[in-house]
């Protein structure tokens, strides 16, 4: 799972902005999954997508 460090290193990285008043985890990863062009799905249950960068940890998250 990655940490919120982790996940603001890897928006900077990419160049997306993370306003201060996004402080949840999955709040951030649906920012990126959507600035990314994709669809913001991170733990809605509703992915697909076995190849995307979260699956693994958004699948542990409906657990």
């Amino acid at each position: 799972m990655p940490t919120i460090k982790e996940i603001k290193l890897l928006a900077k990285d990419k160049n997306i902005l993370i306003p201060k008043k996004i402080r949840k985890k999955s709040d951030m990863i649906l920012l990126i999954q959507e600035q990314e062009g994709n669809t913001p799905c991170y733990a809605s249950g509703e992915c697909l997508n076995n190849i995307c960068l979260w699956y693994k940890d958004c699948q542990k998250t409906l657990r």
